[in-house]
C-alpha cells in the first residue's frame, strides 16, 4: 500500500509533464494543417455523415418511427465518444516508444506518458461534445434537459477506461512493435460491433441471444449511459454499473501491466 501511495504521489509531483507533452503533441500535429485542432471534430463529423447518409438513408434507419434529427443525434453520441477511445489507444500504441529519449534521460513515472495521450485526446472530445450541441439542438428544436447531469460519471468512466486501454497498449507496443499495424482494423472491427451505426432495437429484435452478446461490449454500456445525457434516452443503472465494472477492470488490469514492467522498458528501446 505504501508503494502504491508513493508512486501516486510521484505521479501527482511529475502532473505539469503530462500537460507538457500533451499540449507539446496538439501543437506538434497541427502546426502543418491549415484547419488545425478543427480536424479533431471533423474527422468523427464526416465519418458520421457517411454513415448516415448510407445507413440512415440508403438503408433506412430513417423512417416514419425515427427522424433524420434523432438518427444524426444517435450517430453523434457513438462517434464522439468511439474516437475519444480510438485516439487514445492509437495514441498509446506510441506513447512510449515514441518517447525513448526522455525516458532513457529522465526519471519520472512511466505512466505519464499514456496519461498525457489522454490528456491529448481529451481536449479533441470536449471540444467534440461542444460540436454535437450546436449541431444536434437546432435540428432536435429541444434543449438539453436534467439528464446532461449524467454526462459527468460518463465522462468519468470513460476516462479511466481510456487510461487503463492507453497504458496497456503502450506497454505492448514497447515488446511487439507490430501491434501499431493491426490496432486499425481492431478498432474499426470494435467500431461495427458497437451501438454506432445500429440500433439497440434491431439488434434486440434479431435475437435477445444477440443481444446479450453485444452488452458484453464495454463501448455498449458506456454509450447507453453517455445517450442518457445528450439524447435523453432512458436511464438504465445497469448500463451505468457494468460501464464502471468494465473501466475498473481495465484500467486495473492496463496501469498494472503497464507499471509492473515500467522499470524493463529501456531495454526495448
Amino acid at each position: 500500500m505504501q508503494a502504491a501511495g508513493d508512486y501516486a504521489r510521484r505521479i501527482w509531483g511529475h502532473r505539469d509533464l503530462a500537460f507538457y507533452l500533451a499540449l507539446g503533441k496538439i501543437k506538434a500535429t497541427n502546426a502543418a494543417t491549415t484547419l488545425g485542432m478543427l480536424w479533431w471534430v471533423l474527422n468523427p463529423l464526416l465519418l458520421a455523415g457517411i454513415y448516415f447518409l448510407v445507413f440512415g438513408v440508403m438503408f433506412g434507419a430513417v423512417d416514419e418511427d425515427r427522424s433524420g434529427a434523432e438518427y444524426l443525434g444517435y450517430l453523434l453520441s457513438g462517434i464522439f465518444p468511439f474516437h475519444f477511445t480510438n485516439r487514445c489507444v492509437l495514441g498509446g500504441s506510441s506513447a512510449v516508444t515514441a518517447n525513448a529519449r526522455l525516458i532513457t534521460n529522465l526519471r519520472f513515472p512511466r505512466i505519464i506518458l499514456p496519461a498525457s495521450v489522454l490528456i491529448e485526446a481529451l481536449i479533441g472530445f470536449l471540444a467534440s461534445l461542444f460540436a454535437f450541441f450546436l449541431i444536434v439542438v437546432p435540428l432536435s428544436g429541444s434543449l438539453p434537459g436534467s439528464e446532461l447531469v449524467w454526462l459527468v460519471p460518463a465522462l468519468l468512466i470513460h476516462l479511466t477506461m481510456n487510461l487503463g486501454l492507453a497504458a496497456m497498449v503502450g506497454r505492448l507496443a514497447v515488446t511487439f512493435r507490430d501491434i501499431g499495424n493491426f490496432l486499425p482494423y481492431l478498432l474499426r472491427l470494435w467500431l461495427y460491433l458497437s451501438p454506432i451505426i445500429w440500433t439497440v432495437d434491431l439488434v434486440e429484435g434479431l435475437s435477445p441471444t444477440l443481444l446479450t452478446l453485444a452488452e458484453l461490449n464495454p463501448m455498449f454500456s458506456l454509450l447507453s449511459v453517455y445517450r442518457t445525457a445528450l439524447t435523453d434516452a432512458p436511464f438504465d443503472p445497469t448500463m451505468l454499473w457494468l460501464a464502471t465494472g468494465w473501466a475498473v477492470l481495465l484500467a486495473g488490469v492496463g496501469c498494472f501491466y503497464f507499471i509492473k514492467g515500467e522499470s524493463r522498458l529501456t531495454r526495448y528501446l
